[in-house]
């Protein structure tokens, strides 16, 4: 029996430096939009930003859907480029 995926939830990920990021989620909600809203937490760029699964950066046209980001939100981590 597979659990159910909330239509909307909230992703919620510790930034070294900045605290708990927190934003709501859908299955359609782009990686992009994402990396802007953390960009924004962290008073940086967004270009100055990068979201990553597993250490492994994820490209802006990804979906939340698309990388599995609800089952894999616990390796999910946001850091400065550079």
């Amino acid at each position: 029996k597979q659990a159910r995926i909330p239509r909307r939830w909230q992703l919620r990920v510790w930034i070294d430096g900045h605290g708990f990021w927190r934003t709501d989620v859908t299955r359609g909600t782009p990686v992009g939009e994402l990396r802007r809203s953390a960009a924004q937490h962290m008073r940086q760029p967004t270009e100055a930003v990068e979201l990553l699964l597993d250490g492994s950066a994820v490209l802006d046209e990804e979906t939340v859907e698309s990388v599995r980001l609800f089952s894999r939100r616990d390796v999910v981590s946001v850091r400065e480029r550079g």
